[in-house]
């Protein structure tokens, strides 16, 4: 746990180099991890017919998540957020792939920034910078320390060292030795990280990932749902506290068995042997007593225990290409045949409904279980139904007065999906008058006027959301677009430039200023400036390599601009503007016939266009 998130400049080099090309096919783009002068990059690109590359990225890896024993992922931080690399190297495998579910739910290339819950487990503690939403201040606090499994080390820091502890009652412990809790809290101290589910819900909304501590019930701190119905053949990684659960050794062991029972976390579980482990089952299931028994299977004091009743995953059946071990002990296990392939493809699967593996079972239960469902839809099963579980569960709350501002986000996600964005800002608005400090409550609102039309009224709750978090810059986009969609050209520049002094990651962004600076500025030069930004972060972003040709072919730059609307044209083969431009440029360059034949392809795919037309014609 030591080893979870380090930087990639001090680490031990388990990869080769130079990798291989991995190709994601779907979306066309190459990538490769490369070392240059000691530094490890990914490089992303693509290849055109003729084998000249036309998009190149390339990107350093900052920072390493993973110990090395199953994969390890790379990331890089910008402005305080923590984003994912494509690659991620494979140790059964012995090389570089796509990252755990680029391939199977879709390449977001480097875009990926990694949450709180997400790093709450991978990660220590990190100090967040509360002007802004999900960043943190540097330097980042790096490796699961101590005190993820122990609590906060300074009170026993000055007891070893002798100082009077102001306040603590005699007798008192200053650290905890997970050992010595309650068999609950004793499990919750493994669970807090590996327990994953199919949604967490945290029981307090000013609560955060980082907020459980060790000797407390974790029930207290989160909801986490599975699916009801369990099935042998389906395991994922964070399943292994559910799945022992439902072993006849747990529940008959009289609260004896735990996580700890048979793990060491202070060693990596490759330290011991199959021995161990199989020892650990025999200290019950003793030789003598099975053979008692009239099994169909042989057994003796060195059968293996763990082959037949702990099944294996092998690689290929997890997301994350970790070989696991199934801890749902039973008879038989091995002969279940691991296959993880309908989680790919939730929505061919039965409607599924959840329950709370932990809760704190209070009033509030059907509302959290309402946030669980919308999650699900919202990560897992885009499917109608799931919505509607949310609904049944929060209308007691809207009916009988008991709403909190949980309710009103969750209903205002609801009405959001549904299209009924007028109902959707109505509930943000409930949302607002119990919590007016919450910035993305404002941030969510001025969303959805947006939807609606409503440019100045989300201009105003934009602005609202960055008073309260100066320094978040997706609320300074947000205000920057809704001042560019009220045509004031200056303002929004204004908000674009801030938002990129502390995000330079968003393409969109660098497109808008583009506009800004091509129309409202007359400023072609700057204009391509911004738009070659825009397109190097999304080489796919709607009219981003037409503009960019637009604003060289003002430049009188005929041949880049072609190079434009032909990227363009890849992306989209039936752009009429990207044909009708390439015409203009041909025709710049005194070349009548090609010009002609653009214009002609331009009509076949929009009849309608007047310009075409006109411009053939002429």
């Amino acid at each position: 746990m030591g080893r979870s998130m380090y930087r990639v400049s001090g680490m031990p080099s388990i990869e080769k180099f130079p990798s291989t090309v991995v190709k994601d096919a779907q979306l066309n783009y190459s990538y490769q991890a490369v070392v240059k002068n000691g530094k490890l990059y990914q490089r992303e690109f693509r290849k055109n017919a003729d084998g000249s590359t036309s998009h190149e990225r390339t990107v350093e890896a900052e920072y390493a998540i993973g110990s090395g024993n199953n994969l390890r992922m790379y990331y890089y931080e910008d402005g305080g957020m923590i984003y994912q690399l494509p690659l991620t190297w494979y140790v059964h495998s012995n090389s570089f792939d796509l990252s755990p579910g680029y391939k199977d739910f879709g390449n977001v290339r480097f875009s990926r920034f990694t949450s709180p819950k997400c790093l709450s487990c991978h990660n220590a503690y990190l100090k967040p910078d509360t002007t802004a939403v999900d960043r943190y201040r540097r330097p980042f606090e790096l490796g699961i320390s101590c005190e993820r499994c122990h609590g906060p080390g300074e009170l026993h820091i000055m007891e070893a060292n002798g100082e009077t502890i102001p306040g603590l009652q005699e007798g008192a412990k200053t650290i905890i030795n997970p050992r010595s809790l309650p068999h609950e809290q004793q499990l919750d101290v493994c669970r807090q990280c590996h327990l994953q589910g199919k949604a967490w819900v945290l029981i307090k909304n000013n609560e955060d990932y980082f907020d459980y501590r060790p000797g407390e019930l974790l029930s207290t701190h989160r909801s986490v749902y599975f699916k009801t119905q369990a099935k042998k053949e389906v395991v994922e990684v964070g399943d292994s506290p559910q799945r022992i659960s439902m072993s006849r050794c747990f529940q008959e062991s009289g609260n004896t068995l735990t996580c700890i029972t048979c793990h060491n976390p202070h060693f990596s579980i490759k330290t011991f042997s199959a021995d161990h482990y199989n020892g650990k089952c025999k200290v019950c299931h003793t030789a003598e007593k099975l053979q008692k028994n009239n099994f169909s299977v042989s057994h003796s004091s060195s059968t293996d225990c763990i082959s037949c009743h702990m099944n294996r995953t092998g690689s290929n059946n997890t997301l994350h290409g970790v070989s696991n071990t199934d801890h749902w002990i039973r008879v038989n296990a091995n002969k279940t045949k691991i296959d993880w392939n309908s989680l790919k493809k939730p929505t061919h699967q039965p409607i599924t409904q959840l329950t709370a593996f932990l809760d704190k079972h209070d009033s509030l239960s059907g509302e959290r279980l309402a946030e669980a469902y919308l999650y699900y839809y919202l990560e897992h099963d885009p499917r109608a139904a799931y919505l509607d579980s949310a609904l049944s569960y929060l209308q007691p709350y809207l009916m009988n007065g008991t709403a909190t501002t949980r309710s009103y986000i969750v209903l205002a996600q609801i009405r959001s999906r549904r299209g009924q964005h007028n109902e959707s800002a109505d509930a943000y608005r409930q949302a607002i008058v119990l919590q007016p400090e919450n910035s993305e409550l404002f941030f969510q609102l001025g969303n959805t006027l947006m939807k609606l039309g409503k440019f100045l009224e989300a201009a105003n709750a934009f602005g609202t959301a960055s008073l309260l978090k100066p320094n978040e810059p997706k609320y300074l986009e947000a205000s920057g677009i809704a001042q560019y969609r009220l045509s004031a050209f200056t303002e929004a520049q204004e908000y674009f430039e801030k938002a990129l002094a502390k995000d330079s990651q968003n393409g969109q962004v660098f497109f808008y200023l583009g506009n800004i600076h091509a129309l409202g500025n007359q400023d072609a030069k700057t204009a391509v400036q911004y738009y070659r930004s825009a397109v190097e972060l999304m080489p796919d972003l709607p009219n981003g390599h037409l503009n960019l040709g637009n604003a060289y072919l003002l430049l009188q730059l005929p041949d880049s601009a072609i190079t434009q609307y032909r990227l363009e044209l890849q992306r989209d083969p039936r752009s009429a503007s990207a044909l009708v431009n390439l015409g203009r440029s041909f025709d710049f360059k005194g070349e009548k016939t090609s010009a002609k034949s653009y214009y002609r392809k331009a009509l076949e795919v929009d009849p309608t266009s007047a310009v075409a037309r006109d411009l053939l014609f002429q």
